[in-house]
C-alpha cells in the first residue's frame, strides 16, 4: 500500500504544468483576418456530457497557415462515462482520466510573479508555422492553463485549464449564427 502511494505521489510531483498568457479577441461570427489573431470562442450550448458550453482559445493566421487551438470543457464525469460505456464493449474505455478534465482557478494576482508563462502576445506576431509547431506540439497531453489578460483584475487572475486540441477538425466553426463543432 505504501509503495503504491509513493509512486502516485512522485508521478504527481514531477508532472509539469504549462501557463500561456494572452489577450484574446472575441470571435463572434466574423471571419479571421489574413493576419489572424488570438481568439476566444464560446459555444452557445454544452454538449450532452458537459455542464457548460466549451470555450476555445484559437491562435490563427491564415497567411502563415497557423491554426492552433486549446479547449476548456466542463465535463459531467458521470454522463461522459455513461456515454463511453454505451459506445464501447471495452469497459476500460469508459474510464475518464484526470488529464482529460479541465478546471478554472482564481488566484491572487501575485501568482503571476511565481510562474514563467508563454506570452502569446509577444510570440504570435513573429510566429512561423515551424515555430508554432515547436511551441505547441510539446503541450499535447500536458496540463495547460490559459491566462487571458482580459480576466485579470487588480486583485485576482483567472486560470482556465485547457487541452491542446489541434487538429483543425476539433475547432468550432460558425454556422447559422452560432459556433459549432462539425
Amino acid at each position: 500500500m505504501f509503495m503504491v502511494f509513493l509512486v502516485l505521489s512522485c508521478g504527481h510531483l514531477f508532472s509539469q504544468t504549462y501557463y500561456i498568457i494572452l489577450t484574446s479577441q472575441q470571435l463572434k461570427g466574423r471571419k479571421v483576418t489574413e493576419d489572424g489573431g488570438i481568439y476566444k470562442i464560446q459555444l452557445s450550448k454544452p454538449s450532452e456530457v458537459q455542464k457548460s458550453p466549451s470555450i476555445f482559445f484559437s491562435v490563427e493566421s491564415p497567411d502563415r497557415k497557423i491554426y492552433e487551438s486549446f479547449r476548456y470543457a466542463d465535463h459531467d464525469v458521470e454522463k461522459l462515462q455513461a456515454l463511453r460505456a454505451r459506445s464501447s464493449s471495452d469497459p476500460k474505455w469508459a474510464i475518464v482520466r484526470s488529464e482529460e478534465l479541465t478546471d478554472t482557478l482564481i488566484k491572487p494576482v501575485s501568482f503571476l510573479k511565481t510562474i514563467h508563462p508563454i506570452d502569446l502576445d509577444k510570440e504570435f506576431p513573429v510566429m512561423t508555422l515551424e515555430s508554432a509547431k515547436k511551441l505547441f506540439e510539446p503541450l499535447r497531453g500536458k496540463k495547460v492553463y490559459i491566462i487571458d489578460r482580459n480576466d485579470i483584475t487588480d486583485t485576482t487572475v483567472k486560470l482556465i485549464g485547457v487541452r491542446y486540441v489541434t487538429p483543425r477538425s476539433q475547432v468550432p466553426v460558425y454556422v447559422d449564427g452560432e459556433f459549432v463543432i462539425q
